[in-house]
């Protein structure tokens, strides 16, 4: 839009209720110890964030204290005796204005090393039959190891992982990351291969691109998820449930096999965050404009990737989603904050003074409210 190139800014003026969260990352320094939580959770007070989704799930690894020992191994990145998300959520929580905390979770994706992890705890080692192959039995897909979504056991460890975390401590939201598959080939772990074709009567191994293959395996991450929700709302129904999912929704659909604008339709997920990553302001423009045509029951907010781009491409972005009508943003990542490699905080700074030079409190959740009301009144609707 040409007043979108001239201004760099929306014309549309910042609310008064709007989600301005910051993803922070687990590969390096950020919440290690308690100064670097203090810091983080200044910068996001003096720059008007007002929620963080911190990664306390990196690859099969804590960054917060488990309940049991052997349910999820320490990460090896921090001390044993540092709980970086009780101290996340005692500083956001006590201090004025409150800020959110959002636990990042990755659910299948679990290492990324060639050697395995140094834990003898790592669900890499204790149970690599859970992990995921290819059609010709590589384990190693892409960029790592995978769990296979068709496979209830390893399902079911992630899911425990999760109802630890938010039984434990004082959570707002748990976001939810590579619930997918990593390709179209893969998902051919023996588990699941055997009961995909116990549930079809199919005696041959399918190809990657069999459309009733690639449908089945859709429904083992939607499965996973929707049971996965529903135990973490009984155990705290406040909670706001959020996915990380890929902005372009074919590629999600057809090649990682998530579904999550049906996701967004029947109340598996409360937020979806389309990973809007890109320096052009087009294809963001188009990837926006569908991510927010997608709203059904739950929301969309649009992330949006800082690291990508400049600050002041960044702030045309933002504000392109603000006044397309996104209730919130999330912007990747607080290390990584601008292409220019500049301090992270110089780009906070001028979102800031561009996009958020005010405080705005997040939205009400009020859907939840109202799915919950219809959830008793049994009428399915809102």
């Amino acid at each position: 839009m040409l007043w979108l190139a001239l201004a760099g800014i929306s014309s549309a003026p910042a609310p008064a209720d709007e989600f301005r969260g910051l993803w922070v990352d687990a590969f390096g320094r950020g919440f290690w110890n308690p100064d670097e939580v203090t810091k983080l959770v200044s910068d996001c007070r003096n720059y008007n964030f007002n929620a963080v989704l911190v990664q306390m799930r990196r690859r099969g690894d804590a960054f917060y204290q488990p309940h049991s020992p052997n349910l999820e191994p320490r990460t090896v990145s921090i001390t044993n005796e540092f709980d970086a998300l009780a101290e996340l959520i005692r500083q956001c929580h006590s201090g004025s204005p409150r800020i959110e905390v959002h636990a990042w979770l990755v659910s299948h994706f679990v290492w990324s090393s060639n050697g395995p992890p140094p834990q003898a705890s790592h669900v890499f080692n204790l149970h690599p039959e859970y992990l995921t192959c290819d059609s010709i039995g590589q384990k190693w897909i892409g960029n790592g190891y995978y769990l296979d979504p068709g496979n209830p056991d390893a399902n079911r460890w992630i899911t425990t992982v999760a109802l630890d975390v938010a039984s434990q401590y004082d959570i707002d939201g748990l976001h939810w990351d590579y619930c997918r598959y990593p390709q179209l080939d893969s998902g051919y772990n023996p588990t699941a291969l055997a009961r995909f074709k116990k549930e079809t009567a199919s005696e041959k191994t399918p190809a990657p691109d069999d459309s009733q293959f690639s449908e089945w395996r859709r429904n083992q991450v939607t499965t996973f998820l929707r049971e996965a929700n529903a135990e973490l709302r009984q155990i705290k129904p406040s909670l706001i449930i959020s996915a990380a999912v890929f902005a372009n929704a074919d590629d999600s659909f057809g090649f990682r096999l998530a579904d999550w604008h049906s996701w967004l339709a029947h109340d598996v997920i409360d937020v979806a965050i389309p990973m809007n990553f890109t320096e052009k302001n087009e294809l963001f423009e188009s990837r926006t404009k569908a991510a927010l045509s997608s709203q059904t029951r739950g929301r969309v907010y649009i992330g949006q990737g800082g690291y990508k781009t400049s600050a002041l491409n960044t702030v045309r972005q933002l504000s392109f989603a603000r006044e397309q009508g996104a209730t919130g943003t999330v912007f990747y990542d607080y290390r990584h904050a601008s292409v220019e490699r500049a301090e992270p905080v110089k780009t906070l700074a001028y979102i800031h003074d561009h996009f958020q030079p005010t405080w705005a409190k997040p939205p009400a959740h009020t859907w939840k409210a109202r799915r919950a009301g219809a959830a008793v009144n049994n009428s399915g609707t809102q």
